[in-house]
Formats: C-alpha cells, sequence, structure tokens
C-alpha cells in the first residue's frame, strides 16, 4: 500500500498565485506514476480554470489536465490512496554455462523437446515449454523443426513445505498494587501503598505454517552430429517459495528470470524480487 497525501493549500496557492516549487515538482511525481498503480482519474468540475489559471502563472510542468484533476481529487477527498495490486514473489535463479559455448543466438533455430510419455501433467508442460517459447523468440531465436540448432527442454516441481512452529509463552504486565499498614507505640496506624506490576503467563499453541517449493529448470542444447544425443550448453533454474499452489500462477516470473541469464549471465544477484506477472505480460 502506497499512499500519498496532497494538501489543499496547493491550490489555494495557485488561485493567491504563490505556488511553490516543491509542491509542483511533488505533484508533477505523483501523475508520473499515476499509471502503476491504476489510479482512475475524472474531470471534476472547475478543472478547466484551475488549468487556466496555472497557465496564467507560468508553470508549464503542471498544464496537463489529469495532474490537475489530481490534485482536486485530493483536495476534495481530503487526500488520496493509491494501491498496487501487484504481488511479488521472492526467488534463488542460477544458470550454467558451457565456457565453450559461442552465445550467437540471434536467428538461430530453436526446437522445444517435451519430456518422455506419461509427464504426470502434460498439459502443464505444453503451457509451460510454450511460454518459454514466446520468450526465446523475444531475444531474437526462431522457432524450427527438424534441423534446428538448438533443442530446449524444461522441468518443473511444486510441492508443499512444511514448517513447525513450536509453542511460545510470553508473559503480559499488569498493574499491581499493595498496601501496607503499621502501628506505632503511640497506636496510631500508619498505611505506605506500593506500586508495580505481576506478569500474567500467555501461552500459544504450536501450528503448522504451508508453503509450496517451486522449482523451474530450462535447459538448451546442440545436436550431436551423428543424432546420438544433446550437448548441453546452457541451464537457467529459478526456485520460490511462497502461498501459491499453483505453479502456472508463478511460472511467468520464474522464466522470465532465469531467461535474463541467457545466453549469458546478466550480473543481477541471484537472490532477487520480482513483480507476480502473467502469462500475457510483455
Amino acid at each position: 500500500m502506497k499512499a500519498c497525501l496532497l494538501d489543499s493549500s496547493f491550490l489555494i496557492d495557485l488561485y493567491n498565485g504563490t505556488p511553490t516549487v516543491g509542491r509542483v515538482r511533488r505533484l508533477t511525481g505523483f501523475a508520473r506514476t499515476r499509471r502503476s498503480f491504476g489510479l482512475a482519474l475524472s474531470r471534476p468540475k472547475g478543472v478547466s480554470t484551475i488549468v487556466s489559471r496555472v497557465r496564467s502563472l507560468g508553470y508549464p510542468a503542471v498544464v496537463n489536465l489529469r495532474l490537475v484533476t489530481v490534485a482536486v481529487v485530493a483536495t476534495l477527498g481530503g487526500g488520496c490512496a493509491i494501491q498496487s495490486n501487484s504481488l511479488q514473489i521472492t526467488m534463488d535463479v542460477r544458470a550454467r554455462i558451457d565456457p565453450e559455448w559461442k552465445s550467437d543466438i540471434f536467428g538461430a533455430s530453436f526446437v522445444m523437446i517435451p519430456a518422455l510419455e506419461g509427464t504426470p501433467d502434460e498439459l502443464l508442460e505444453k503451457e509451460l515449454l510454450h511460454y518459454v517459447s514466446g520468450r526465446l523468440q523475444a531475444k531474437g531465436l526462431m522457432p524450427g523443426t527438424a534441423g534446428a540448432r538448438f533443442m530446449v527442454g524444461i522441468s518443473a516441481f511444486i510441492g508443499p513445505k512444511e514448517e513447525y512452529v513450536p509453542p511460545t509463552t510470553f508473559y503480559w504486565p499488569i498493574p499491581s498494587s499493595s498496601t501496607t499498614e503499621t502501628t506505632t507505640n503511640t497506636g496510631l496506624t500508619l498505611s505506605s501503598t506500593t506500586h508495580g506490576s505481576q506478569y500474567v503467563p500467555i501461552h500459544r499453541p504450536g501450528y503448522t505454517l504451508v508453503h509450496y517449493f517451486r522449482s523451474i529448470t530450462i535447459f538448451l542444447g546442440l545436436p550431436k552430429s551423428d543424432g546420438s544425443g544433446v550437448t548441453p550448453v546452457w541451464q537457467g533454474t529459478a526456485e520460490s517459495t511462497g502461498d501459491l499452489s499453483d505453479l502456472l500462477e508463478v511460472a511467468p516470473t520464474l522464466i522470465r528470470n532465469i531467461l535474463t541469464e541467457f545466453p549469458r549471465r546478466s550480473g543481477y544477484p541471484s537472490r532477487r524480487t520480482a513483480d507476480l506477472i502473467g502469462a500475457n505480460d510483455p
């Protein structure tokens, strides 16, 4: 959740003819981020008047109608909240590359090689291979058939991962007081009160957390000239753990990050966090 508060004094300053540069810049930056957070803007009454006023003050950075609309919405509503609907996943990405392989891939043909018959989920594999094919084409490779230069395969796994959280006990402080009375030799009774705290134990039972371990590996190899098999030249793997139990929900993000290391390593950290994307996202 990302929130912004635009004070109504900005518009007041506009009408008084004294807008500050800091506010102009802040609003300009806010307007640039509106698309990424999906803020729906409307045209409230009186916007044209405000736009004219801004232009007359000589501030071209804020003459954009949509920008002033943001200011009006913020003023009428007393503030605004922008919420990002994108989820993020953290993953570990690594690549293994044959150092003798010349990674001249542009325009090269490739063919997707499915696993042997009997794969537990053949349709899942087809969907994954289809997405990998699209990402390779975006990198300049061309899909081919017999005689293709590269052969590409994929392996994937998802399974539950349980974590037991043991019981815990913590102590909650509760104010307490005690009074002591003392009788003197003269028969006078004196009392004193001491304030303190007593701690009440709070027990929290143990429980089990269930996460899902996801792993995808993409293989790329060169067919041997004698047709006896494939020589591996590149392999990339991404692994993550999270609450999503459908591999297809995280596969586009994992595959995209795997292929950032193709044909050569990107130099990005192995542990990385990325927005969750869909299969149709560019």
